[in-house]
Parts: C-alpha cells; sequence; structure tokens
C-alpha cells in the first residue's frame, strides 16, 4: 500500500471520522495533538494504516511509514511542542460517499 498516492486520509477519533490532508506531518501532528485518545489512521478506501490506544501504537499495516516518516515527527514534536505545525483537514468532502467506500 503506497500511502503517498492516497489523496486523503481518514482518522477515527471516539469513532468519529476526520478527513486529514496527506502528509506525515499532518499525521504526526495530529496524532500528538491527540495523544491521549484511541486513534484509527485508515486510506482513503478505508484500510487500516496505523491504530493507537491512548499514547501508545496499536496495530500498524505499514512498518515502513511508521517507522522511517511518522516516528521521528512524533519524538520531534513530542520533545518540541512548538515544532508542531496546525492540523490540516480536508475541507468539502462528501463523507457519506468517503466513507462508503
Amino acid at each position: 500500500m503506497n500511502i503517498s498516492e492516497q489523496p486523503y486520509l481518514i482518522a477515527y477519533v471516539r469513532g468519529q471520522p476526520v478527513f486529514l490532508v496527506n502528509d506525515p506531518k499532518n499525521a504526526a501532528s495530529f496524532f500528538t495533538e491527540h495523544k491521549f485518545e484511541d486513534i484509527r489512521l485508515c486510506t482513503s478506501d478505508n484500510k487500516t494504516i496505523i491504530s493507537s490506544c491512548g499514547p501508545f501504537i496499536d496495530r500498524c499495516t505499514n512498518m515502513d511509514y511508521l517507522y522511517n516518516q511518522l516516528t521521528p515527527l512524533l519524538i520531534a514534536y513530542q520533545l518540541n511542542p512548538e515544532m508542531k505545525p496546525e492540523v490540516q483537514y480536508v475541507q468539502n468532502i462528501d463523507r457519506k460517499s468517503a466513507l462508503s467506500r
């Protein structure tokens, strides 16, 4: 699964989906912002990439993405919160059709 080719990512927090701009910095920023929440990060066709249980990674289907792209950013943002960019959300998306894939 090539995550960089996804038009956007879907993050589920408390069972509710939010649509994120697909960028490792953005995903890391989202996880850092919601570090005490259970999160499931999915591709645009709703396939799970990573899930967390609070501040801990629970499951991961793409270890390369986790180790090489997400983890260095998560560490940086946790150690230096001022480095964390604002989370960018995808606007004007048809939620119903996006979630029925």
